[in-house]
């Protein structure tokens, strides 16, 4: 019966703590809400995608390559320069082949020659991932 008893206590408390880790995972994205959506009744569409190694929103938005939001993002003056884990959008939209997306950042201002702490830019990542048609886009924008 004790050992009933012991078995019992632990089986609970081993719960308690796995119930306990599980609802500290909450590392989405979700984007803005603005004010008018906040008044408005009707249900929006929110995107919530695992982040496990905390890159900022907008760079994880381009690497699942939702363009809307990005694009929605950018409108609203997001930095197309600024880096995330130590590499730019442009970097992120060029390893993943997002090509619709590297032609947005592009249009607005990226920077095709920053380079991450190996010294590699956004056309040495789209070679190194094998991203042929970002790859040719970022060649000619360097042509330019």
């Amino acid at each position: 019966m004790k050992k009933l008893l012991i078995f019992t206590i632990f089986f609970i408390s081993i719960s308690i703590i796995q119930a306990g880790n599980i609802s500290n995972i909450n590392n989405s994205i979700s984007l803005p809400i603005t004010k008018s959506e906040k008044n408005n009744k009707s249900p929006k569409k929110t995107y919530h995608h695992y982040n496990p190694y905390k890159m900022a929103s907008f760079c994880r938005l381009i690497q699942i390559g939702n363009y809307k939001a990005v694009k929605k993002l950018i409108e609203q003056g997001a930095d197309v320069n600024e880096k995330s884990l130590k590499l730019t959008p442009l970097m992120y939209a060029a390893r993943h082949n997002r090509v619709e997306i590297l032609k947005l950042l592009i249009t607005n201002g990226a920077n095709l020659k920053t380079r991450n702490c190996n010294g590699d830019t956004a056309l040495k990542w789209a070679k190194m991932s094998g991203a042929k048609e970002a790859y040719m886009i970022l060649q000619k924008a360097l042509k330019k």
